[in-house]
């Protein structure tokens, strides 16, 4: 699977390959990731999604249901950057500012 930031405020996910053809998106009202240095991941499962937002905050969502679980919050500019530990256990976030977090 392939997870993508939309500049609709948006993530898609595409399953299949051969037709590139987005299966399922993950939004929120609030989530905004306008800006080209956004990034997004799974988590080694592939049963997560996290994506940083503009208003600073790490959008995690439930892949199986496409529902935000929740949003972490301790940026205070853009979050640039998002990546699991290969456990699943950790997940690290990067801002505009270069601020770092590491979350359990």
């Amino acid at each position: 699977s392939i997870l993508t930031n939309s500049m609709d405020d948006s993530l898609c996910i595409i399953k299949d390959l051969s037709s590139m053809a987005p299966t399922h998106y993950l939004r929120d009202s609030d989530f905004r990731t306008r800006k080209a240095l956004s990034s997004s991941c799974f988590n080694p499962s592939a049963e997560y999604a996290a994506a940083g937002g503009v208003d600073g905050g790490v959008y995690i969502w439930n892949t199986a249901d496409e529902k935000l679980e929740k949003v972490l919050r301790s940026h205070t500019s853009p979050v640039t950057g998002v990546s699991w530990s290969s456990t699943g256990n950790h997940l690290a976030s990067c801002d505009y500012n270069g601020f770092v977090v590491m979350w359990k």
